[in-house]
């Protein structure tokens, strides 16, 4: 009877893990696996929530930036999910490298700028993407 059960309870955790998937899959950051599961079953559970939560610091970060940097227009804020690896630093990499590049153009003219109104017309123009011949 105990084997039945067991092969019973392995089905309901499956299943539970099926839909816990799906709703992941579907972007709902409320889905969790129980922490009262127990053995392997318990351990994957444990995973699963790591991984959603890892997903909603991910979305707060970005929104955070879109508030900072694209509504308060704070140029020198950047995203970070503390100490992370794998596609979760290369994804906040690639973000933070892009607001460099898109905030670039708008520092350099405003460095221009400023110095034009200082008179001071001997600053050159830096940009990373011209080749100083």
């Amino acid at each position: 009877m105990e084997i039945v059960d067991q092969r019973l309870g392995s089905e309901h955790h499956m299943r539970m893990l099926l839909s816990a998937l799906s709703g992941l899959k579907k972007g709902d950051g409320s889905v969790r696996l129980p922490m009262e599961w127990t053995g392997l079953a318990g351990k994957v559970a444990g995973v699963f929530n790591e991984v959603v939560e890892m997903n909603e610091r991910m979305s707060e970060e970005l929104a955070m930036l879109r508030k900072t940097v694209g509504k308060e227009g704070k140029l020198k804020q950047r995203a970070s999910l503390g100490d992370v690896r794998g596609f979760w630093k290369n994804s906040i990499d690639y973000v933070n490298e892009l607001i460099d590049d898109l905030v670039h153009p708008t520092s350099e003219t405003a460095r221009v700028i400023g110095a034009v109104a200082q008179g001071d017309f001997r600053k050159p123009w830096r940009s990373k993407w011209t080749t100083v011949r």
